[in-house]
């Protein structure tokens, strides 16, 4: 079955997905040390446990993004974008997901 728009927060979601994954590709070619770096040059912080790498990659990713009414979150599969019960998950590099989620 095919969902159509409903509104224009569900036209926004191919420019939004698109964005989201862009930087994540980008976040793909970083260094173990240049993954916080990127993070911390967009988000003025640096992470004090491993959870707060979780929320600031979120907000580095939000960083200068339009989000036009989608949020992000994490679910096991990746970073999901949702909106009023649409819901899309888009893969995150291995890199950084060993940097969310370290072994151990």
């Amino acid at each position: 079955m095919n969902t159509r728009p409903k509104d224009f927060t569900d036209l926004y979601l191919a420019p939004v997905a698109i964005r989201v994954d862009a930087d994540l590709e980008e976040l793909a070619s970083e260094s173990a040390k240049g993954l916080p770096l990127w993070i911390a040059m967009r988000t003025d912080r640096e992470p004090s446990s491993v959870e707060d790498r979780r929320t600031l990659l979120i907000e580095s990713l939000l960083h200068d993004t339009e989000m036009h009414n989608w949020e992000l979150a994490w679910v096991p599969r990746g970073l999901e974008l949702g909106h009023d019960g649409h819901r899309i998950v888009l893969g995150v590099p291995d890199n950084v997901r060993d940097y969310l989620f370290p072994a151990g």
